[in-house]
């Protein structure tokens, strides 16, 4: 049934003045709790709720009927306050509706120490007066063992029956097991007067999973029914994280947040949902272009997962994941965003987009790849080449990686090594960094030897020329270090950290001298780290023999001082 049909019964439902039995059905995650909410809202909205009260209950957790009953009472609001936070101010309006004014005192003793003991009694006595109010019953599939099937339904039915109560039951039929489930079928044609089946198509479920406010509503809601994502959670997580890039991106050229999204909404898909997408392990390996032309051209045939995945990302236009994607990955993985590594990448994409805008070259070729199953190897391969010699700037070093392995097993009769080094001329301009793969975050994913030997050679092009100050700095920030910081680091000598410690001020000079002495924390120290804590120590002993001021200081900082 269509989400559109589900809705209109559930407000028909709601409209009408008789008491009655609804039951939602649908698996776990196809968002039957949060389209209830959501129909109910819009229902209330359009003054289409004939009762007065409400209450919504999950039986998980529950251990028994009278627990069962209480939570009815107890979670009881006004229609007015449908979606509202229940606060003491709401629950007042409940109570001030009882027809009994003990109610409210009642309901107030909770409040005074002392008196638990009447509490459960209240509540007890309190269920007698819902009437006339509808009741939303949620897991009924998740209820405990403890709570009896034909209890839980004989409950709904004297709602329906001897309190012209309009009930809810909101389950997924699939996960009854046992006596469970034979219990329920036999009920279910006595209980329930309507029987809905919640299976919401992807765009249905994206139409109502992403809020109607995200300024990026429409590609995300895009992107969700592109992968054939019906569970809501997934949905409303990929959002979630979504606007946490978005706040990231928006000083960006938009494609680039695009291209985020995009592959934020495979990446988190495949996290929470992993017996229905392409593992991320499979995702990750599309970062090397030959490992895809090897498995499309492979003798032997593919497991029958590995065809599917291959068969949705082609149709979602996903081909290879390039390094700002490496940190969304990254991002997804550990549940958290590194803003300064997201910027880093984001920036070189925009480069890289601008280049490309101006010459189409690179993604041409790859389109000669990609959309065809002729035999046209050569022209890929002269296509290839091609680009990196005419848009360098718009490839990557984990691109050109792939591209130069896929030359490679094309059989391209070019010089590779001169591709390579023409490559590298025309970025000559950029920092070590760029050329630095073993000290960069994703530099592990440029695989093919001759790239990385070029690499190599470029660095050691690079003279030192690194600020002592920035090193410190970053260390002490928390984010790591890598061997060369630290042995450039032990080449500075006591006098060195002097200048350093009495040239700087504030914040600069707090986490210059945590960054030097950072190592003296470490287990098993190597002799580098050694150094670096031993002469920056000695430079603040000296800096506290100066003056009695200075000792006090450098004394606070962990470090004693000779007299």
């Amino acid at each position: 049934m269509t989400i559109h049909l589900v809705q209109e019964e559930i407000g028909r439902f709601l409209s009408d003045e008789q008491a009655g039995v609804l039951v939602v059905s649908g698996k776990w995650g196809v968002g039957k709790t949060f389209a209830w909410d959501r129909f109910l809202r819009a229902a209330k909205a359009e003054g289409q709720i004939s009762f007065e009260h409400y209450a919504y209950v999950s039986l998980f957790g529950l251990g028994n009927l009278e627990d069962l009953r209480s939570a009815i009472f107890q979670n009881t609001v006004k229609r007015d306050d449908i979606g509202k936070v229940v606060g003491l101010e709401t629950l007042e309006g409940v109570v001030d509706s009882a027809p009994l004014l003990w109610r409210k005192s009642g309901k107030l003793a909770r409040l005074i120490p002392g008196v638990d003991k009447y509490t459960a009694a209240f509540e007890k006595i309190g269920f007698f007066w819902v009437k006339r109010q509808i009741v939303c019953i949620d897991d009924l599939e998740r209820k405990s063992a403890s709570l009896d099937m034909r209890d839980v339904l004989g409950l709904v039915s004297q709602l329906k029956e001897q309190r012209g109560c309009k009930v809810v039951l909101l389950l997924n039929d699939e996960r009854f097991q046992g006596e469970d489930e034979a219990e329920f079928r036999e009920q279910l044609e006595k209980v329930a007067d309507v029987t809905l089946r919640f299976e919401p198509t992807p765009e249905e479920a994206a139409a109502i999973g992403v809020d109607g406010d995200v300024p990026f509503r429409e590609k995300l809601r895009q992107n969700c029914a592109a992968l054939g994502i019906v569970n809501i959670r997934t949905i409303k997580k990929i959002e979630r994280m979504a606007k946490r890039l978005h706040a990231e991106f928006v000083d960006f050229d938009p494609r680039v947040f695009e291209q985020a999204l995009h592959t934020l909404s495979l990446l988190e898909f495949a996290r929470l949902q992993p017996a229905e997408a392409p593992s991320l392990d499979y995702i990750r390996s599309l970062n090397d272009f030959s490992t895809a032309f090897d498995e499309l051209f492979a003798e032997q045939a593919q497991p029958p997962e590995r065809a599917e995945w291959q068969a949705l990302l082609s149709s979602y236009s996903f081909n290879q994941m390039d390094e700002l994607d490496g940190v969304i990955f990254k991002a997804v993985c550990e549940g958290h965003v590194d803003p300064e590594l997201l910027r880093k990448e984001a920036a070189a994409l925009e480069k890289r987009l601008k280049a490309s805008d101006a010459d189409q070259s690179f993604q041409e070729a790859w389109d000669l790849y990609h959309d065809s199953f002729d035999d046209n190897a050569a022209e890929v391969a002269g296509a290839l080449a091609d680009a990196v010699r005419k848009t360098p700037h718009a490839i990557s070093p984990m691109n050109l990686s792939g591209t130069i392995g896929l030359l490679k097993d094309l059989g391209w009769g070019g010089d590779i090594q001169e591709l390579i080094d023409e490559y590298v001329v025309a970025r000559a301009d950029e920092p070590k960094d760029f050329w630095d793969l073993p000290h960069s975050t994703f530099g592990g994913e440029v695989r093919d030897s001759d790239v990385r030997q070029a690499f190599a050679e470029k660095v050691a092009t690079f003279s030192e020329g690194r600020n002592p100050v920035a090193v410190l700095q970053e260390i002490s920030r928390g984010t790591g270090w890598n061997p060369n910081d630290v042995t450039f680091l032990a080449s500075l000598s006591a006098d060195d950290f002097y200048a350093i410690f009495k040239g700087l001020r504030g914040i600069d000079l707090r986490r210059a001298i945590s960054g030097a002495l950072w190592f003296r924390n470490v287990g098993n120290a190597d002799e580098t780290m050694t150094t670096v804590t031993a002469n920056a120590v000695a430079a603040l002993q000296r800096i506290g023999q100066e003056s009695e001021i200075n000792r006090r200081r450098v004394t606070q900082r962990g470090v004693d001082v000779p007299e």
